[in-house]
């Protein structure tokens, strides 16, 4: 009795065991880097000081800046990552990020993806303009940026009919690839809302990996692909304030 007991307990624990076992991997949420900032946007707008500090911060604090797909290719089995792994995003694909955010990746070597909205790709009649096709080219090919999708309008997932969101699913993976000649597998859903219907459709068009934008959280192996978290990263952080919330984060 006390054996099977112990062994009971041993099987109760082994999920234990494994979770704490798999590494944290942070994914970090951008939207534009901009020298016209507004403390009225901080959760859009990072200045490029700001930007370049968050990522030397990263980099003191120990941290592995790694790309998205190195992440897809750990969880699937391929690979291990290094220690304190972390990722970073852009949403939209504002001018901005190809002005400020790309230059300073080049310089410290530091990749991210960028999901576009690719309807928007180039449109300049906004507040913040979207960088152009040439210019997503010129990232992508760098080896440092991978641009990927964000759907074609950005709309709500879950806001407008079945036929709709597949057409914005579909349209945007087929721009992407037709465009820069590349795969386009990794999908962020505007506003980070989705359940499994639209999650269904973006397996079905052919996504492998989904993220959202839910402000908090890391991510595990154990956890999949299709339901990422995101942490928004604020103007108003110092590089200081961003490991901080990371730690924390980390903890959940």
């Amino acid at each position: 009795m006390k054996k099977l007991l112990l062994f009971t307990i041993i099987l109760c624990l082994v999920p234990f065991a494994v979770l704490a076992e798999e590494p944290a991997v942070p994914i970090l949420l951008y939207h534009n880097v901009t020298t016209a900032y507004n403390y009225a946007d901080a959760q859009l707008n990072v200045t490029p000081e700001r930007f370049e500090e968050q990522l030397t911060a990263l980099k003191n604090g120990g941290y592995n800046i790694i790309s998205f797909r190195e992440y897809i290719n750990y969880v699937n089995g391929q690979g291990v990552l290094p220690s304190n792994s972390v990722i970073i995003t852009f949403d939209d694909g504002y001018s901005g990020v190809y002005n400020h955010a790309y230059p300073i990746l080049m310089r410290q070597k530091v990749h991210a993806t960028i999901f576009v909205i690719s309807g928007l790709v180039g449109f300049n009649d906004t507040v913040y303009p979207h960088f152009t096709w040439e210019q997503a080219i010129e990232m992508d090919r760098s080896g440092y940026v991978d641009i990927q999708s964000h759907t074609n309008f950005h709309y709500n997932a879950l806001e407008i009919p079945l036929p709709r969101l597949i057409l914005e699913l579909r349209k945007s993976k087929f721009d992407i690839e037709t465009r820069l000649n590349k795969t386009c597998d990794i999908l962020a859903f505007p506003y980070g809302e989705y359940d499994e219907t639209e999650l269904e459709a973006a397996k079905k068009a052919g996504y492998i990996c989904v993220s959202r934008a839910n402000d908090r959280g890391t991510n595990r192996k154990s956890g999949g692909l299709f339901h990422l978290n995101r942490i928004f990263v604020r103007g108003t952080w110092t590089g200081e304030d961003l490991l901080k919330i990371i730690a924390e984060n980390n903890k959940q």
